[in-house]
């Protein structure tokens, strides 16, 4: 049987209660390299269901799917990293990791650039002109988000022109 029935089959034996099982055969097939067994682990950890929340076992399956380039796992391991959820608190590495998903066009990323960049924290300081690269960024994907924000800082900028002016 090929990966991708086992998968469905173990997704399916989870739904029917028959969790334990579930997960020890998804794990299995998560080590033989399946990236939606990966994923479907990592998020399965990290929100607790099925499961009992474990952000260290999260990381773990998280850190396989980004070796695969999954950008929807790349933004969260950037996510955990942020918030030092199963990881040490890194911020640098936050951003790394969410630099490869936005890098991928996914929009969650972009926009989380965007508004540290935009903002700044405690281990990166404001930066402007790098908020608005990855907004542009998003709006040609069409992002909501990043069309707000860079009608808001049209907006400041208009103002900032006007008091200039009196």
């Amino acid at each position: 049987m090929n990966k991708s029935k086992l998968y469905r089959k173990y997704l399916k034996l989870i739904k029917s209660g028959k969790c334990k099982l579930g997960i020890r055969k998804l794990s299995l097939l998560s080590y033989r390299g399946h990236l939606n067994s990966q994923k479907y682990l990592s998020k399965a950890y990290y929100y607790g269901k099925y499961v009992s929340e474990n952000y260290e076992k999260a990381a773990k399956w998280t850190r396989y799917a980004c070796l695969q380039g999954d950008a929807d796992s790349q933004f969260l391991l950037g996510l955990m990293y942020e918030e030092g959820n199963g990881l040490e608190q890194n911020t640098l590495k936050a951003i790394n990791w969410k630099k490869r998903a936005a890098l991928q066009s996914h929009e969650r990323a972009i926009v989380s650039l965007g508004i540290i960049y935009l903002w700044g924290n405690d281990s990166i300081k404001e930066n402007k002109k790098e908020a608005l690269k990855w907004f542009r960024k998003g709006a040609k994907i069409k992002s909501s988000q990043c069309y707000y924000y860079l009608s808001l800082i049209i907006q400041v900028w208009l103002c900032w022109l006007v008091n200039q002016g009196t």
